[in-house]
């Protein structure tokens, strides 16, 4: 049995980019998972374990992101027992949607993290914006996004007089270069800049 095929003609200034389609929703899909693990012996001894997330849904005129990244250690220097020093999460998500092959808008993103160590129970940022591919290869990709963004921060003790909640407007600038080194490698990179009233300056390197 020979498979039926459509041609359909589009006119050039109507097509914004060219996108892998599928039969499958898990088609459009594309997933990078790592699991660190590093162990330190000798005076003293110390385990450190990270773990990163990475999802992706593209289609011709939209992208989704998720991204996470945790990070725990734990070290006897002090006591002599393994006391946990570290341990904080961070959990993102974006869309953005193609107006032409490279200017796009960002109509909402949001991030969670906790930091218990820094005093953080939950931070929730909550934005939009605007953005830009600078370059979109088969191999690397690199975007900039700049917009308002609301942070709400709760912490997990404060003095007296404090507030445990506090509320904020900021503008937030990300930019992400994804490259392929091998057909095995990745190298990704994020880095993210929160600037407002109450917290100056924020920012994280992935």
């Amino acid at each position: 049995m020979k498979n039926k095929q459509e041609s359909i003609e589009f006119n050039r200034d109507e097509i914004i980019s060219f996108s892998p389609a599928g039969d499958r929703e898990i088609d459009l899909w594309s997933l990078k998972f790592t699991l660190g693990m590093n162990l330190k012996s000798g005076n003293t001894e110390q385990v450190d374990i990270n773990s990163k997330l990475s999802a992706k849904r593209r289609t011709a005129d939209s992208r989704f992101l998720l991204d996470y990244i945790g990070n725990v250690s734990k070290t006897n220097a002090i006591s002599g027992n393994l006391i946990e020093t570290i341990n904080n999460h961070r959990l993102s998500g974006a869309l953005d949607i193609y107006v032409t092959r490279y200017f796009f808008y960002n109509p909402i993103n949001a991030e969670f993290y906790i930091d218990p160590f820094q005093n953080i129970e939950l931070r929730t940022t909550i934005g939009a914006g605007l953005g830009y591919t600078f370059i979109d290869t088969g191999k690397t990709e690199w975007n900039i996004t700049v917009g308002p963004a609301f942070i709400t921060t709760k912490y997990i003790s404060v003095q007296a007089g404090d507030d445990i909640r506090v509320d904020s407007g900021s503008l937030k600038i990300s930019t992400e270069l994804d490259t392929e080194l091998s057909k095995t490698i990745d190298f990704i990179y994020k880095y993210n800049i929160l600037i407002s009233e109450k917290n100056p300056v924020d920012t994280v390197i992935i």
